[in-house]
């Protein structure tokens, strides 16, 4: 779209401007909230940030993580609700969620896509998809 790379440079400047300046004592939700402040950062990154850059355990909710939950017939009313299932179940920690997550985006992307290959996957006996 129009504007594109100039708003995404926008975003990228202000994002490393933030992080040089970011103060790593801060508590998870308050550097949340300054992550989500910047102009183009959404949750989705936010939390990607979080787990990945700075180590802190922020469940990341994406595409994948609903239609796997939907595939394998969870239904949440809301992203607080899909968050705290997966963080009271898995407690405070930022590897088990970046692992968990790559996890995820690896089953997704190899075995439940659109068109999912249930043939070799091992949730096949869960999913609605499959069944």
């Amino acid at each position: 779209p129009c504007g594109l790379p100039r708003s995404k440079a926008r975003t990228i400047k202000d994002l490393t401007w933030w992080y040089i300046d970011a103060d790593s004592s801060l508590a998870t939700c308050r550097m949340r909230k300054e992550l989500l402040a910047i102009k183009g950062i959404g949750e989705e990154t936010a939390d990607v940030i979080l787990v990945y850059v700075f180590h802190r355990p922020s469940f990341i909710i994406d595409r994948y993580t609903r239609v796997l939950l939907s595939r394998l017939g969870c239904s949440f009313r809301s992203e607080s609700e899909v968050r705290a299932f997966f963080e009271d179940g898995l407690g405070n920690d930022a590897a088990i969620y970046g692992y968990l997550h790559w996890l995820i985006l690896d089953h997704c992307i190899t075995r439940c896509r659109k068109k999912p290959e249930c043939g070799s996957c091992p949730l096949s006996a869960l999913c609605r998809k499959c069944i």
